[in-house]
């Protein structure tokens, strides 16, 4: 993001960090985090090393595509985001359109 204010990373950041505090207390979201652990204590139990080894190296290709995946949605959203409120306002957009 070229031509943002320097205090826009770090709010940006700073919201980012209350999003994980409210989604670590959700109680859903702590529900299927049990689940999940439930699931995998069976996976090690019925796998063997190799095939561990395998769904974890899958595991974690999946979570860092589906990470960056929501990084992109989001700056998209950011930056459509700025673009309206620049087009309400009648100001000129500080951020290309991604």
């Amino acid at each position: 993001m070229t031509h943002c204010p320097d205090w826009i990373l770090p709010a940006i950041q700073k919201r980012f960090d209350e999003l994980d505090l409210f989604v670590q207390k959700e109680l859903q979201i702590q529900h299927n985090r049990a689940e999940s652990d439930n699931y995998l204590e069976q996976l090690k139990a019925t796998l063997s090393v190799e095939q561990l080894g395998l769904l974890n190296q899958w595991d974690d290709y999946l979570q860092m595509y589906l990470a960056k995946e929501k990084e992109l949605l989001y700056r998209h959203g950011l930056a459509d985001g700025i673009h309206v409120v620049a087009s309400v306002f009648q100001i000129p957009a500080p951020v290309p359109l991604l």
